[in-house]
């Protein structure tokens, strides 16, 4: 503007904030919760974060890319960049399942538990029991339970039937 005398005139200088992409997601839903978020935010606003870890899981941390921003399952930042952060856990490889074993009594046509075994694997991965573990006794499919997904509570039991072989 023109500068007069009279000490009338006024500049106005207007800015826009700046706004920034934020997503927040996680990289396995069977491993736990967290705040998901995608958006467009305007600079500096504030946000929290939060993760819960499931059972058979180990918390790794909060990542940008492969970048780790937060060790913590809460994490409070502001927006000032375009960012992607991940929620990321690792499934335990020793997460406990049994598997029992029952073989057809000699004298009627129940069954009996025979063994029992206590296994381990990856937590949300599927467990087997065996179907040709014992001579002389055929896998009964139609009573066995033998394939399961391995929680990380420990409760997956799977039951495998054998019926006793006749011979003439």
């Amino acid at each position: 503007g023109n500068i007069d005398g009279d000490s009338t005139l006024v500049l106005s200088v207007y800015y826009t904030r700046d706004s920034y992409s934020i997503i927040a997601n996680n990289n396995n839903a069977k491993a736990g919760t967290s705040t998901q978020i995608n958006g467009t935010y305007k600079y500096d606003k504030e946000f929290t974060l939060t993760a819960t870890t499931n059972a058979g899981y180990t918390w790794l941390g909060w990542y940008d890319g492969e970048n780790l921003a937060c060790e913590t399952e809460e994490f409070t930042f502001k927006a000032e960049k375009d960012v992607t952060y991940t929620a990321t856990w690792s499934a335990h490889t020793d997460a406990k399942y049994t598997v029992n074993y029952y073989l057809q009594n000699l004298d009627d046509d129940e069954y009996t538990l025979h063994e029992t075994v206590e296994l381990s694997g990856e937590t949300d991965t599927t467990a087997y029991g065996e179907t040709e573990r014992y001579t002389h006794f055929t896998y009964n499919a139609s009573a066995s339970t033998t394939s399961g997904n391995i929680d990380g509570n420990g409760t997956l039991v799977l039951s495998v039937y054998y019926t006793r072989n006749a011979y003439t």
